[in-house]
């Protein structure tokens, strides 16, 4: 199989992985699932240098600060609620930290 179809099967592999924490993580808990995997997704493209895979991650990420704003803000209560928003914070803190660091790598790849 060529690069096409192994870009394929990684995309569906990072969906397939997105889905299941979906359906795995105890309520309250998906959306922190999903700020570590847009991380590690995130982190990897920095690794393998792949746009795709970066712009993925990212999207992930914003995928939580949309799920937060709109659903976890209003039904989450205590430390639930107080946690999800650290870690989602500090994901999003790392994650601009590194695109800064690796700018002139990014850049490369646009």
């Amino acid at each position: 199989a060529g690069p096409a179809a192994s870009f394929v099967f990684a995309l569906l592999a990072f969906a397939a992985t997105t889905l299941l924490v979906a359906f795995e993580m105890k309520k309250g808990w998906m959306t922190v699932g999903w700020g570590i995997e847009a991380v590690a997704v995130f982190l990897f493209a920095l690794w393998v240098e792949e746009r795709s895979f970066r712009l993925a991650g990212l999207g992930l990420l914003l995928t939580c600060a949309a799920k937060i704003a709109v659903h976890d803000a209003f039904l989450l209560e205590g430390p639930r609620r107080y946690m999800t928003f650290i870690i989602l914070g500090a994901a999003m803190l790392g994650v601009s930290i590194l695109y800064k660091h690796h700018r002139a790598l990014l850049r490369r790849y646009l």
